[in-house]
């Protein structure tokens, strides 16, 4: 049974692992592309990264970076995220974090960090650029909160991948996709997503990675989607198992 996920190919290998070693074959459909910023640049808008008391980065690309850009200069600072994901790929490079909120939602982190008592903290938030914006706004009314991008996320220049997944769903291949972000959801239906497309997509399982990435889903005329409790590629992938094998 084939299943596909729209991450981009060098972030899919462990998600497409773990799929393989359930017995599903996989076609990875990369929605967007990571372009990171000049570690000049991102430098010059952070300023002195000693000054801030909490570092937040919201994804595990941007943890990478981080790391490339700071090396063990993180281990100084108190660092939160939004997801394990995100956790994991600092604790590979030694860096532990403090705060994770229960479910991986940038809400969830704002509350988590405000019931912690930030008043009137220096609050450093790497991200993507195509980010929300509601940490920015919630910390805003406790801290003082600096925010830069990272890297562009864009619409890939390839989109062979795209039309790929169009012929194997319209071919009857596909049985399954895992979207993992709003973006990706987007930039994949706004490609290829014609009436025929959204037609077939309500046909099969459609996983969504967050509340967000389903409202676009749904806006977009997709109404079979489901969402994991927790907002995780192992928790999309228990869903797939169930609707594919045990019906």
């Amino acid at each position: 049974m084939l299943v596909a996920v729209t991450r981009p190919k060098e972030r899919a290998e462990e998600t497409e692992a773990l799929l393989m070693a359930e017995g599903f074959d996989t076609l990875i459909v990369p929605g967007v592309e990571l372009v990171p910023r000049e570690e000049s640049e991102v430098k010059r808008a952070v300023g002195d990264i000693g000054s801030y008391d909490w570092l937040i980065v919201t994804s595990a690309f941007g943890a990478e970076l981080m790391f490339d850009y700071y090396g063990d200069v993180l281990k100084k600072l108190k660092i939160a995220v939004v997801g394990n994901k995100t956790r994991e790929a600092f604790e590979k490079f030694g860096i532990n974090i403090n705060v994770v909120p229960e479910k991986f939602r940038a809400e969830n982190l704002a509350e988590a960090l405000i019931n912690r008592g930030i008043d009137g903290n220096k609050i450093l938030i790497a991200r993507a650029s195509n980010a929300r914006q509601v940490l920015i706004r919630k910390l805003s009314r406790k801290a003082e909160v600096k925010d830069i991008v990272l890297y562009h996320s864009r619409q890939p220049s390839d989109i062979e991948p795209m039309n790929k997944l169009k012929n194997e769903l319209l071919g009857g291949n596909l049985k399954a996709i895992i979207f993992t972000s709003s973006e990706t959801a987007k930039n994949i239906i706004d490609t290829v997503g014609d009436n025929k497309f959204i037609e077939a997509l309500n046909n099969i399982t459609n996983v969504a990675i967050a509340p967000a990435t389903k409202r676009t889903l749904e806006e977009k005329g997709i109404m079979n989607v489901f969402m994991p409790e927790f907002y995780s590629v192992e928790a999309a992938i228990e869903i797939i198992q169930r609707r594919l094998r045990d019906g």
